[in-house]
């Protein structure tokens, strides 16, 4: 965005999330498009009707689209002989910890 919808400030950092000149918020998420163009459609006498069928495809757009949701690790367990490897190998870098002087910090 190289300058604000709003106030035309065309001094806007790259990232900044609001005009340093009258505040307006420059990054909307889906979910603020979706609440702001609900808004619109439930305003009486301004919109005619296929602008206001424009607008309510465009939500139910946003509302189809997936959720923006972090991809969530799974989690699997190696076993040989019945044992975790994932145990053994703690186990086995503990005991050559405790020889050395070299200290493991888990992240």
């Amino acid at each position: 965005m190289n300058k604000c919808p709003k106030c035309n400030n065309e001094k806007l950092r790259e990232g900044q999330n609001f005009c340093q000149v009258c505040g307006v918020k420059l990054n909307m998420s889906k979910e603020d498009a979706i609440v702001t163009l609900k808004r619109l459609v439930d305003i009486k006498g301004i919109i005619l009707p296929n602008e206001k069928q424009a607008l309510e495809y465009a939500i139910k757009e946003l509302e189809r689209t997936a959720q923006e949701v972090p991809v969530q690790e799974q989690c699997v367990i190696l076993k040989i002989d019945g044992s975790e490897i994932g145990k053994i190998a703690l186990n086995q870098i503990r005991e050559l910890q405790k020889k050395s002087n070299i200290t493991i910090i888990p992240v």
